[in-house]
């Protein structure tokens, strides 16, 4: 493995991990049944952004809600997920990759028994050139 690859695949890592493990589980949703909220660049990350978050139950009616930061526009993404039953303990993993808007914007989780906070989407930041 080149020293590069290493490098590439130790910062794939690391953003797919997110920071989820240095705030409490709930603390960043705020809202019942969320757990572990992540905001992850994806492979166009000019372009797109993967929200993702874990629940220890079914949610049912859950969406990505996306707000425009220029006017204001919501727009619901349905979110799939994958279920985990580890030890007796079953775990829903979900994700939905949503455009990254131009003039910025939030997103936020919404099911039948919650809604998170509105988050800002992280803003791609520009390639400086040597």
């Amino acid at each position: 493995m080149t020293r590069r690859h290493f490098l590439q695949t130790a910062l794939q890592s690391i953003l797919t991990m997110g920071l989820g493990g240095l705030f409490s589980s709930r603390a960043a949703a705020a809202a019942d049944g969320i757990r572990h909220l992540r905001q992850i660049i994806t492979a166009q990350p000019s372009s797109t952004r993967m929200i993702q978050w874990d629940a220890p139950t079914l949610l049912r009616g859950a969406h990505v809600e996306l707000r425009s930061g220029r006017d204001g526009h919501i727009t619901a993404f349905v979110p799939s997920y994958t279920h985990f039953t580890i030890d007796d303990t079953e775990q829903f993993v979900y994700h939905a990759e949503i455009p990254l808007l131009a003039g910025g914007g939030a997103y936020r989780i919404t099911h039948t028994a919650g809604t998170s906070d509105w988050i800002p989407l992280s803003a791609p930041h520009a390639v400086r050139t040597p």
